[in-house]
């Protein structure tokens, strides 16, 4: 989405990494998550063409080659690599956000490394007390990206109309369910384990902007957890900050507004150089715990609008 027909590359690029719901899958993912996705897609294309200085930012929504993290394998990082390589290969050395969602949200601070990603937003990042037991399937990559179609909630926006022109990459993907291993239990319940949280690597988030965003009650993955990894990042990383969602839960449903408006700010600010917003500037200068532990305002982003 955001495309130019003329063909020119764009400012920069946003690859949208939605939900999967499962730890441990080789099924097809469902294509309600990513397709939720859309209208925040939208928003940030508008968002870019309307404001000073006017950018071509083009958005992209992963869909993974699995239904799982699948424990050690982490399938949903792998294809995230895979799409900023693909990025580069479309568009050239252009600045990328992660931006994910639960699952999403743990595969784009993984796959923070490439040199070409910029930023990373994780809302609601799924962070498991322990990855169980050995890798998933070894299928090759089928991964595709392609504009959001249409769905189910997302922490950013309602589902739109389905999207056209999706760009495959060469690969099988297995039929809904052929073939597949069982799955495992839905993601959850929340857990609080440290040595877990401990285990997920940060390095390759130096030199990166981070946001993240959690709900204060998320019954899904423990706030605590995104907390701690954040501050194991804000150490080596002056430019990571988070903020929480008091009384709101894992879909973020009463605050649906304020992290859309918050996380728009926080891509355009990264990629097409717009000003960060003040509770964003003062979340990032702010030492923790305080710049770790901001609270998301009620109507935040009203003011914002144009």
């Amino acid at each position: 989405m955001g495309a130019d027909e003329d063909g020119t590359a764009p400012h920069a690029v946003v690859v949208l990494l939605p939900g999967s719901g499962l730890p441990r899958s080789t099924r097809r993912p469902s294509a309600f998550a990513a397709a939720a996705l859309r209208p925040f897609a939208r928003r940030l294309v508008r968002a870019a063409q309307q404001g000073e200085p006017d950018s071509s930012l083009v958005v992209h929504t992963l869909h993974y080659r699995y239904r799982g993290w699948n424990g050690q394998a982490a399938h949903p990082a792998h294809d995230a690599e895979w799409a900023v390589a693909e990025v580069v290969r479309r568009y050239g050395d252009v600045p990328v956000c992660l931006a994910g969602f639960d699952v999403g949200a743990r595969a784009a601070l993984r796959a923070a490394g490439h040199p070409t990603v910029e930023s990373v937003l994780a809302v609601s990042p799924w962070l498991p007390e322990t990855e169980d037991g050995p890798p998933g399937g070894t299928k090759e990559p089928g991964v595709r990206t392609a504009p959001c179609g249409t769905g189910a909630e997302s922490p950013v926006g309602e589902a739109g109309p389905a999207g056209q022109g999706a760009a495959e990459r060469p690969g099988n993907v297995a039929a809904d369910g052929a073939g597949a291993e069982p799955d495992g239990p839905p993601l959850g319940p929340r857990t609080t384990d440290r040595a877990a949280c401990e285990s997920e690597p940060v390095r390759q988030l130096i030199g990166r902007h981070v946001l993240m965003v959690h709900g204060s009650d998320d019954e899904h993955t423990a706030p605590e957890l995104s907390y701690r990894l954040a501050e194991r990042a804000k150490k080596s990383n002056a430019n990571v900050c988070r903020f929480e969602v008091h009384t709101d839960g894992h879909r973020l449903r009463h605050h649906q507004a304020e992290v859309a408006a918050l996380a728009e700010n926080f891509v355009l600010g990264t990629l097409c150089g717009r000003e960060f917003a003040r509770p964003l500037v003062d979340a990032l200068a702010a030492p923790p715990p305080l710049g770790l532990r901001m609270p998301l305002a009620t109507g935040f982003g009203r003011s914002l609008r144009r």
